[in-house]
């Protein structure tokens, strides 16, 4: 039964980025995976030369991982005014970001996310090691 809770929350997980998004503003959505959004609002710097990057423009906010080699990966995408959810940084370790991240809904639990600086690889799980 676990291994089933876990395929659902990855499958869910990996669509997480866009499934807030609508269908009218799917593909301006999409120019953003890469790239920042126009107005970068602040930076954070980690270890192996990567960073955060937290950035807007007139629709979207965004928060991107500039990892290892300058390589942009999206952390998460969402409209400027929907707070129904969060990703928030949690931990830099030396090859991974962890971050804390909750959908929509009163009643859901966070659930954990890393994200590779050198792939962009991301891996989900409901439960960290402390």
């Amino acid at each position: 039964m676990k291994l089933v809770g876990f395929v659902i929350l990855t499958i869910f997980c990996v669509n997480i980025t866009f499934c807030q998004i609508g269908e009218k503003d799917i593909e301006q959505a999409k120019k953003l995976e890469h790239q920042y959004a126009e107005i970068i609002d602040s930076t954070k710097v980690l270890t192996e030369n990567a960073s955060l990057v937290y950035s807007r423009d007139s629709l979207f906010r965004c928060i991107h991982l500039n990892g290892t080699g300058n390589k942009i990966f999206t952390v998460d995408i969402v409209y400027l005014d929907d707070f129904s959810g969060y990703a928030e940084f949690k931990k830099d370790l030396k090859e991974k970001v962890l971050f804390e991240m909750r959908g929509d809904g009163s009643g859901n639990a966070p659930f954990y996310m890393t994200i590779d600086k050198s792939t962009g690889e991301k891996k989900f799980t409901d439960k960290i090691k402390k």
